[in-house]
């Protein structure tokens, strides 16, 4: 079973729109036939874009992972630092979060900083994509 990572803006966009991938990808998790992931650093940074762009869904992020109860894994700050040798400061308590928990995929928006830059991806070993992307590849595998 593919374990996957939600970086804040992928769990930013579950809560957001109610018909897109990650809201798909939260069902899938609900069915069992995926893992979610995420961390408090992922959660805190999607509050904090929530209250910023749109007030009124601030609750949903507690409702939402109540409802899912995904796996919360944080990462050491030694494990921040190794991270941040091949990833952006920002990034890296992300990357570290995935790495420790052991998800082989790490759902982001983030094209210039993680998908996009080939060498996150081969220095961590994740498979760093869109969730719309691996909702496309779930259902071509299923």
């Amino acid at each position: 079973m593919i374990r996957a990572f939600l970086d804040a803006s992928a769990l930013f966009s579950g809560i957001r729109s109610a018909s897109g991938a990650t809201r798909e990808l939260f069902k899938w998790h609900l069915r069992g036939e995926l893992q979610l992931i995420v961390s408090a650093y992922a959660v805190d940074e999607c509050i904090r874009n929530l209250a910023e762009d749109f007030p009124d869904r601030v609750g949903a992020v507690e409702i939402v992972l109540d409802f899912l109860q995904p796996e919360e894994v944080n990462p050491t700050p030694d494990e921040v630092r190794q991270v941040a040798k091949y990833t952006t400061a920002k990034d890296a308590p992300i990357v570290a979060a995935a790495l420790k928990a052991e998800c082989s995929h790490l759902l982001t928006f983030d094209r210039k900083d993680l998908i996009d830059p080939p060498h996150v991806a081969k220095q961590s070993g994740l498979i760093i994509l869109t969730p719309g992307d691996l909702l496309q590849q779930l259902r071509t595998d299923a």
